[in-house]
C-alpha cells in the first residue's frame, strides 16, 4: 500500500524512496498545515518529526496523491 510505504519512508528519512511514492501533485493536510506538491512536501518534511499516520489517503497510478490527518 503506497500510504504505508510512504509513511515508512518518511519515518526512516528515505527521501529518494518517498519521492518515488508521491504523486507530483500530492496534497498533504495535517491539522492547520497544508502543503501541495511533491517538492514542497519533501522540503516540509525534512527536519521535522515524522507525520502521524493519515486518516484518509488518495492514490493515483500507484502513487500517493492525498494525505489527510
Amino acid at each position: 500500500m503506497p500510504a504505508a510505504a510512504a509513511w515508512d519512508a518518511a519515518d526512516s528519512q528515505d527521501w529518494p524512496r518517498l519521492r518515488d511514492l508521491l504523486d507530483p501533485h500530492v496534497r498533504f493536510t495535517d491539522a492547520d498545515v497544508s502543503v501541495r506538491g511533491r517538492r514542497r512536501l519533501l522540503e516540509h518534511l525534512r527536519g521535522r518529526p515524522t507525520p502521524r499516520p493519515p486518516r484518509r489517503v488518495a492514490v493515483r497510478d500507484g502513487r500517493l496523491l492525498g494525505w489527510e490527518r
